[in-house]
């Protein structure tokens, strides 16, 4: 993919430094724009480069804290005392989303050895939890997560984030801790 992928270095470098500099970012652009072009294809190989970023990718669909704790079950072990499992993950955010710092925290302590120096969560087509999540409690929950994650209890080494189909800036802007997270305003139509 990233072979045909072209004219974007200066929003891949732009991104590169939101997310090295910020611990929640949104893209968010009109249906078919390449806002995942700019991501997969620019974005994350460019990080993969570095050789110095853990990435998972996720989508939220209609369990998004699940779905979130399954990106951050794929560095097993170094996330949880219980293997990493997914549902184990979930039930710890749920009960207090802090809990992200602790275990994005022992991620990277557990990756460090491995050259990581940062880490990646990446929500492909965060409007899905508005379009697929129909359990309000599970949407709140995961916006618990995200706002925690925007911030951090000092300089974390972990970002957050998504891309949106800018015709959901509403629904995001109608969160108020979502809409904070990315700090979005009610006259905001800038990418944040």
């Amino acid at each position: 993919m990233r072979d045909f992928f072209f004219g974007r270095a200066a929003f891949v470098r732009q991104l590169v430094q939101r997310i090295t500099n910020e611990p929640v970012t949104l893209v968010a652009g009109a249906s078919g724009s390449g806002k995942s072009s700019l991501v997969f294809a620019g974005l994350i190989p460019r990080l993969r480069e570095e050789k110095s970023w853990a990435i998972a990718t996720f989508r939220p669909g209609e369990t998004p804290l699940h779905s979130f704790a399954a990106a951050l079950g794929i560095w097993g072990m170094a996330v949880g005392d219980s293997d990493g499992h997914p549902d184990e993950i979930a039930k710890q955010l749920r009960e207090n989303p802090g809990q992200i710092h602790r275990l994005t925290s022992k991620a990277m302590a557990s990756l460090k050895g491995n050259g990581i120096r940062q880490l990646l969560l990446y929500a492909d087509q965060l409007e899905e939890l508005f379009t697929l999540c129909r359990d309000s409690d599970e949407r709140s929950a995961f916006i618990d997560v995200i706002s925690a994650m925007a911030t951090p209890p000092s300089r974390a080494h972990v970002a957050f984030l998504a891309t949106l189909r800018s015709n959901f800036l509403g629904a995001v802007q109608s969160e108020p801790r979502l809409s904070q997270a990315f700090r979005i305003s009610a006259d905001d139509e800038e990418v944040r």
